[in-house]
This record gives C-alpha cells, structure tokens and sequence, in this order.
C-alpha cells in the first residue's frame, strides 16, 4: 500500500528536503490541557505523556508504518545543534515490552529540555510505531 510513499517521505525528511519545501504532515496543535495527546494516543494506539509537563515543551514526531508485529523506536532529532550534548541512545520497543514505550518518550523529552537548557526546545522526539494498527 502505502510503505513506498512513506519510505520515499522518511527519505526526503532525512536528506534535509523540508529545509526547502514544506513536505506533507498533519500537525497537531491546541490549548493546554485540550486533549492533543489524547488524540494522538487514540491514533496511534501508544500512550503519551499526556499529564506531563514536557509534552509541550518539545514536539513529537510520529510515524507510523504497517508490520505483522508491533514494535516502535523513540529517538531524538536535534535542530539545534547538537555538538557538545550528551547522547541519547536510541530506546527500541517491542511486543513483550510495549508498555515501556510511555517512558521511553518521556525519557527523551526529558533529555532534551535537560541539554537544550531551555523551558521549550525546537529538538523532535521520533518516535516510529509499526504494527498491524498503522494501516
């Protein structure tokens, strides 16, 4: 179906493309506390850290890809410049272990308020979920 599309999107993204060109995405915005997490949660079958307070102090980025099996990565993208900061290692979540997945986010949310030393940062939390639920 669509993994083609979605392969040729995550290359373009990762080649830099959107610096030039605004390339299709649905972004979710609203008032604290009016329910964005929730949606994006329902969508994508994943529990966000909905009551903490990070969630709006950098944006997440999901993508979601269709798998026989469900597994997910959450990891960082830095668009501010990451020399100097320490790594954040990429958290790899799998079917035995789905439920860690809320923390996983948190833990890179975290990470980043922490070395961008700032209240809101502009660094992206991945987070790649595949599964039969991604169609």
């Amino acid at each position: 179906g669509y993994e083609d599309y979605h392969s040729f999107m995550d290359k373009l993204t990762e080649a830099g493309v959107d610096d030039y060109i605004d390339l299709p995405m649905i972004a979710v915005m609203g008032d604290t506390s009016s329910g964005k997490s929730s949606l994006l949660s329902n969508i994508s079958l994943i529990e966000l850290p909905s009551a903490d307070v990070l969630t709006t102090r950098c944006p997440i980025m999901l993508k979601m890809h269709y798998s026989e099996h469900k597994s997910a990565s959450v990891k960082i993208s830095w668009k501010d410049d990451p020399i100097g900061k320490e790594e954040f290692a990429e958290r790899t979540i799998g079917e035995d272990n789905w439920e860690s997945i809320t923390n996983a986010i948190s833990a890179a949310q975290k990470h980043i308020i922490k070395m961008s030393g700032k209240d809101v940062a502009r660094d992206i939390v991945s987070v790649d979920i595949r599964g039969p639920h991604c169609e």
